[in-house]
């Protein structure tokens, strides 16, 4: 699965099953469109990801952000590949 459409899935579940807030899923997406830009994935599968391309990305946008936003895209990250896990789309998360 292409990392645009599991990024899709991942925001319809959050927004349809789980009835996240309108300014949630608008941070996810958010985050989730940084970190596929900010390492240039628009094109990989999204088994391909692994720890290293995490740790590349965190290492890139380190210091552009306090600590607690950090966190929070960390977290965005974590929810994601769970999801992924979780419905069987990945065998396991990188975290």
């Amino acid at each position: 699965m292409k990392l645009n459409f599991a990024i899709k899935t991942f925001l319809q579940y959050c927004s349809l099953e789980r009835s996240l807030s309108s300014l949630t899923l608008q941070a996810y997406r958010k985050d989730l469109s940084q970190f596929k830009e900010t390492i240039n994935l628009n094109n990989i599968e999204v088994v391909n990801i692994d720890k290293e391309l995490i740790r590349t990305y965190l290492s890139n946008i380190n210091n552009n952000y306090k600590p607690k936003t950090l966190k929070r895209k960390l977290a965005t990250l974590k929810s994601f590949f769970n999801f992924l896990e979780r419905e069987d789309l990945i065998s396991f998360s990188p975290f």
